[in-house]
């Protein structure tokens, strides 16, 4: 029931079709009711339609609309039965599909008929009546030519799709996949055979199936599924990402990937090859996307092709990536300008919180060394505050080759209090701030 319905109403907009032949205005009957108004023919020869339109406005407005009214009515003479094998059926039957498509098909269709006619027409003071009429020998006798047209056309556009996927473009495939579809839309309720396939089935409905296997079977493949960035590999990896149908490399197709929040785009390529470094995290995401058909979906915005914009989305393929960083030492100093010398635990503490940031563990006897070292020095008294300044050096050394990576200077780093051990300690509090992630990534990119 709900399938006539939905069809019924996609036979109404063949009335606003304006390339067929014109038709004639019948004479208009002035005299009394004619019997058709009173009651509806019955045919077996002709569909029959009937419309009635208010005489307001001009008279080719109203006549218009009787027009409209007429064929509409004749439109809902003709009974179309959804096949279990239609292509409408799959849809309706699947929910990620039926929804969108079937309120968009109450509204707008394709469909066009010919070979009507306008068989009477009757009037008085305040109303216009047209009577249409179809015969329904020649009717099927054209729809049956229109179809057979259709589906030659169909079954050429899902060879030429066949085609392209057998060679690996996908984006191609996918245009001549829906190009069959939309050449059999008027008959998507129907059984459409191509006589020497009868045994695949409606093609349009094979052409959707393919569709769905071909996207299905389009995928990005690696030689990484997970990337360890460590000191054996120098902290650098090439991971090779390729795009591929049925287990062969499509045809060439732009790589959009991201690492962290940058993003990039490859020249068109089947193959896509990126020398992967630490980033901003120790952990990451590789995301990889291919999507050939982006042009598609932008086309194809109608309602009714919800279900496309649906399947056809791109290809990501993401890779997991893990900094890790060797253990490391941090050596600490403290000096006054007496030459008293301790260790400084605020500067260590905070280089050995930024290291837990970032994955990094601490081990005393480590080869990879961070060397920081205080300078304080009395600055006097100001306006009753004791200033002291500290210059702190901080250094990155690798003991294999007992070569400084790193160096990196805070002069003249200011603390004001009422006591010169508290203006020092507000010195040093003020170096411990600018210890910080930036510095940090600075070091260990410096070093490995």
């Amino acid at each position: 029931m709900r399938y006539g319905l939905i069809l019924t109403g996609m036979l109404l907009c063949f009335s606003c079709k304006q390339h067929r032949s014109v038709l004639q205005e019948p004479t208009v009957i002035k005299t009394e009711t004619p019997s058709w108004i009173d009651s509806r023919p019955i045919s077996s020869m002709d569909y029959i339609g009937i419309g009635r339109a208010i005489k307001t406005g001009n008279l080719e407005d109203y006549r218009a609309l009787a027009r409209q009214n007429a064929l509409s009515d004749l439109a809902s003479e003709i009974q179309v039965n959804v096949s279990s094998n239609s292509l409408l059926y799959t849809l309706e039957h699947d929910q990620r599909f039926s929804e969108q498509y079937s309120e968009q098909i109450r509204t707008r269709t394709d469909l066009d008929l010919e070979g009507f006619e306008a068989y009477a027409a009757w009037e008085d003071g305040k109303e216009y009546w047209l009577y249409y009429r179809l015969d329904k020998n020649k009717y099927e006798q054209w729809k049956k030519e229109k179809k057979s047209k259709a589906i030659q056309s169909a079954y050429n556009d899902r060879a030429l799709a066949r085609k392209a996927r057998s060679v690996g473009n996908i984006a191609l495939a996918t245009e001549y996949f829906i190009k069959s579809l939309e050449d059999l839309k008027a008959y998507w309720g129907e059984d459409n055979f191509y006589l020497a396939e009868e045994k695949e089935g409606s093609i349009d409905k094979v052409a959707l199936i393919e569709i769905m296997d071909m996207r299905n079977a389009f995928k990005l493949k690696s030689d990484h599924e997970h990337i360890a960035l460590n000191i054996d590999n120098g902290f650098e990896e090439t991971v090779s990402i390729r795009s591929m149908v049925d287990g062969r490399n499509t045809e060439a197709v732009p790589f959009v990937y991201r690492q962290g929040k940058g993003e990039n785009q490859s020249r068109d390529s089947d193959l896509l090859k990126i020398k992967v470094r630490p980033g901003t995290e120790p952990r990451e995401t590789l995301s990889v996307e291919v999507d050939p058909f982006k042009e598609l979906r932008a086309r194809y915005k109608d309602p009714a092709y919800g279900f496309l914009r649906a399947l056809l989305k791109g290809v990501v393929y993401q890779v997991d990536i893990n900094v890790e960083y060797p253990p490391m030492a941090i050596i600490s100093r403290q000096r006054m300008g007496d030459g008293e010398s301790k260790e400084c635990t605020a500067l260590r503490s905070a280089m050995m919180m930024a290291l837990s940031k970032n994955n990094v563990a601490m081990d005393e006897n480590s080869e990879f060394q961070i060397l920081i070292d205080a300078r304080s020095k009395d600055g006097g008294i100001n306006q009753g505050f004791q200033v002291v300044y500290t210059d702190v050096t901080i250094q990155g050394k690798d003991l294999r080759s007992d070569e400084v990576h790193f160096e990196q200077r805070f002069d003249s780093v200011k603390g004001v209090h009422s006591n010169l051990e508290s203006a020092q300690d507000k010195s040093l509090q003020k170096a411990t701030e600018m210890i910080n992630q930036s510095l940090l990534k600075a070091i260990l990119e410096a070093m490995f």
